[in-house]
């Protein structure tokens, strides 16, 4: 059994053309789209095994984001992803880099509003051949394509800042109250009326 990983805290991309440190002040609500999950890790992400048994394929790509200290791995969609955070084998072992929605802001999760260039591309990705092999990184064992819907689950205690209100009325995610940090995400509308619970191992329940 993996250890408990109650410490592990999700991040959520956001699609839109407002920079990074224009955050939501100045973006309008329709300009804005859920873009994919981030879930920060442990060194070689053997958390990913907990994807896998949920019916998920890991893309085998590794992206390294070398100015951030950081690497990833990720489940794939047409229209998002969940990535999965880790630290690069240069870092000292006990380290991480980890970005925070406020600098002194260590009990929220952590909001980026990214350029279009950088957004998932749905109908690029449809379009990829059957026989190319990035094709594969969308093909998963039960079947999902789409990500319909997100929802946070939030600690009863936690006092929701600006951003988190902001893009929760702005239809980007729902939200509900719990025990722990958790993110639900339903795949093409919940059409197989199935849940998997991916905790401990994962602070994530997928819908699909």
């Amino acid at each position: 059994m993996m250890k408990q990983l109650w410490s592990s805290r999700a991040f959520i991309f956001i699609t839109g053309v407002v920079a990074v440190t224009a955050m939501c002040m100045t973006a309008a609500a329709a300009g804005l789209e859920f873009d994919h999950v981030w879930i920060v890790v442990t060194r070689d992400a053997p958390e990913r095994a907990a994807l896998e048994h949920a019916g998920l394929t890991i893309s085998p790509n590794v992206n390294r984001n070398d100015g951030q200290g950081t690497a990833s791995v990720s489940a794939e969609f047409f229209n998002g992803y969940i990535e999965l955070m880790i630290a690069p084998d240069w870092m000292p072992k006990g380290t991480a880099i980890e970005i925070l929605t406020a600098r002194d802001d260590t009990k929220s999760p952590s909001f980026f509003i990214e350029p279009p260039v950088l957004a998932v591309k749905e109908e690029a990705n449809r379009k990829i051949g059957a026989n190319d092999p990035k094709r594969a990184a969308f093909e998963h064992p039960i079947g999902v394509e789409r990500i319909t819907a997100i929802q946070i689950i939030r600690p009863k205690a936690y006092q929701p800042v600006t951003a988190f209100t902001f893009l929760e009325k702005a239809g980007i995610f729902k939200v509900s109250e719990g025990t722990d940090w958790a993110i639900e995400i339903t795949f093409d509308a919940g059409r197989k009326t199935q849940t998997k619970d991916l905790r401990p191992d994962l602070p994530l329940i997928i819908h699909y």
